[in-house]
């Protein structure tokens, strides 16, 4: 029977009259009654869960007595039991609690979305490496990761913790850690997500068939509709990140595609017999350069010298016959293709993704993908790089964590769009042979014509990394920034302190590489001033050229090297706000943002 109280006044009074004698003797026995019941049930609840634990006490109490335990045992036994109990007793619980309260999320997306827990994401990484870069900053705001549950079996065993996941106790979402999170997961699916520069994001997670892409939909304007964009969309007026390659791009690719793989197996007979002599731990080092670039590969091979390093298992790809005959005088194994790589250029590129530097991609793609492929590990690394420490003894490292993964790259340090979520260097990578690797690098030949619209490598291949790991599992790893620092940490004030570390030697790292640098001319400025410059006055600036040309064949390795190779770095100031090994505070400074700045 349902009473509808009026809404008119002058009946109020009468209907409440009424209302109140015709419920009064009602609601009192109703009222006693439940209130009967309630006690009751607890009561024998509680005396069932009593009668029930005792009685486990007693069976355990006489189970030892049945075989032959100690009393030194007992204890545990009893203890067992009580907990098994006690267990039992909490799951019933559980289920009383559940069937009487509201859930997190409705039953609409309980498929899903059952229940919610947070934890550290420090501690998340830690045990789930999928090989993601640092975080810049202090990162306020995303120092914790939430996980969602699909359902109680995949929820922590522990009966008050996924009440809490499960049910708004006005606690918010709990917080656990990252084992007890993750002690019943049959799958962990990892997205991670940051509004880039501050948009105004919202992220859908629905239920549906599985999807391992982010599908991204934007505003051109505020008062329009979204609508679905590819991930390097950034709005009307900034540049697409990635846009299909233009028609030349394709053809350009096409003809190179077409006149490597006519001379693929030449290529590997070549290579087989110089792969197999300098190989070591079926390791080789992958280096390519043309004659504008010499100079930073004699340094390079006159550091190493100085240093103590063994570099007799890097295979030089040169472009040019200048550079083939400069490795040969520098001891270094090297090979000219002339077949594919007679229209690559000879001077050095002026500023990132100039022409020069967008050809030289290519000759880098196939020294990998073909050394690779005849099944040897590499290490690949540009000629801008200096060792502190032989890096190979961190890769081949049976014991560490590093040696797990697939491929390990230097942290290129920009956390821009196309380089999402590995922001990995191309110019500082090794290479484990498997087919996996062997896959990847393949796929990223094939993708030439991308490299050619977008004049690098390296946002293909950090594309390709992302795609692989999700579809071949893949592992990527992204190497700490303290142990294989580049440009981005040269230039970083806030980063300063690695290199004063390596100026007192407190801290070596295995190596630097002047990356996010203009131009080679400033390469070579910063590396002089930072101690790592070790080429004579006689040979930098094109010197070693002229000086081969002049001795022709007549020059040898160990003649050459003493002429151009110094025995200690080479040390100039040059600029105030820049790193140096020693104090510069008498040199001007080179951006005009540091005005007044001292690195010292």
């Amino acid at each position: 029977m349902v009473h509808v109280q009026s809404s008119r006044r002058d009946g109020a009074n009468r209907k409440s009259s009424r209302s109140c004698k015709w419920i009064n003797p009602y609601v009192i026995a109703v009222f006693f009654l439940v209130c009967l019941a309630f006690n009751a049930g607890i009561f024998m609840g509680a005396s069932m869960f009593q009668k029930e634990a005792l009685a486990c006490v007693e069976t355990a109490k006489k189970e030892p007595e049945r075989r032959g335990v100690d009393d030194s045992q007992i204890e545990a036994i009893v203890q067992q039991r009580v907990d098994a109990a006690l267990a039992s007793a909490s799951q019933t619980r559980v289920k009383d609690f559940m069937n009487n309260q509201d859930t997190r999320f409705n039953g609409k997306v309980k498929k899903f979305a059952a229940g919610i827990a947070q934890v550290d994401k420090t501690e998340l990484f830690a045990a789930f490496d999928n090989g993601f870069p640092e975080s810049h900053g202090i990162n306020r705001g995303s120092e914790e990761a939430f996980i969602l549950y699909s359902g109680t079996k995949s929820m922590p065993t522990d009966a008050k913790l996924q009440r809490k996941i499960m049910f708004d106790d006005g606690m918010g979402v709990p917080v656990t850690g990252v084992a007890t999170a993750t002690e019943n997961c049959e799958t962990l699916n990892f997205v991670t997500t940051q509004a880039y520069r501050g948009a105004a994001q919202c992220l859908v997670i629905a239920g549906h068939y599985e999807s391992y892409h982010v599908r991204k939909w934007m505003r051109n304007k505020p008062e329009e509709e979204l609508q679905l964009v590819g991930r390097g969309y950034q709005g009307p007026t900034k540049p697409d990140e990635f846009t299909p390659p233009k028609e030349r791009a394709l053809a350009l690719n096409r003809e190179r595609l077409q006149k490597y793989l006519s001379t693929l197996k030449d290529l590997e007979q070549d290579l087989k017999p110089i792969l197999k002599r300098i190989a070591k731990k079926n390791t080789v080092i992958v280096m390519v350069c043309n004659k504008g670039q010499s100079d930073l590969l004699m340094n390079f091979v006159c550091s190493s010298k100085a240093r103590g390093f063994d570099i007799s298992q890097i295979l030089l790809f040169a472009t040019d016959d200048e550079t083939q005959k400069l490795a040969t005088s520098l001891g270094l194994e090297s090979y000219f293709d002339k077949r594919n790589f007679d229209d690559m250029p000879t001077e050095e590129a002026k500023q990132y993704g100039d022409r020069a530097f967008a050809a030289m991609m290519y000759p880098k793609v196939i020294g990998v993908q073909i050394v690779n492929k005849l099944g040897y590990d590499v290490l690949f690394q540009d000629v801008d790089i200096v060792w502190y420490k032989d890096p190979l003894v961190a890769f081949h490292d049976t014991n560490s964590p590093l040696h797990k993964f697939d491929v390990l790259f230097q942290d290129d340090g920009a956390r821009s769009m196309r380089y999402a979520p590995y922001s990995a260097n191309s110019g500082f990578y090794y290479v484990r042979h498997n087919p996996k690797t062997q896959y990847l690098f393949t796929s990223l030949l094939y993708h030439g014509d991308m490299i050619i619209g977008t004049g690098s490598h390296q946002q293909v291949l950090a594309s390709l990394l992302t795609e692989h790991n999700s579809l071949f599992g893949l592992t990527v790893k992204v190497l700490k920034g303290e142990d294989f620092p580049g440009g981005f940490h040269f230039h970083s004030k806030s980063r300063a302190p690695i290199f004063k570390d390596i100026a007192s030697k407190k801290k070596l790292p295995y190596l630097f590489h002047m990356s996010w640098t203009e131009n080679k001319d400033n390469k070579l400025l910063f590396m002089q001033q930072m101690g790592m410059w070790y080429v004579t006055d006689t040979c930098d600036s094109g010197k070693a050229h002229d000086l081969l040309l002049e001795g022709g064949t007549k020059v040898q390795s160990s003649e050459f090297t003493n002429t151009c190779c110094a025995k200690e770095a080479i040390i100039t100031c040059h600029y105030k706000d820049k790193p140096s090994i020693i104090p510069c505070k008498d040199s001007p400074t080179i951006d005009k943002k540091n005005t007044g700045f001292s690195f010292w």
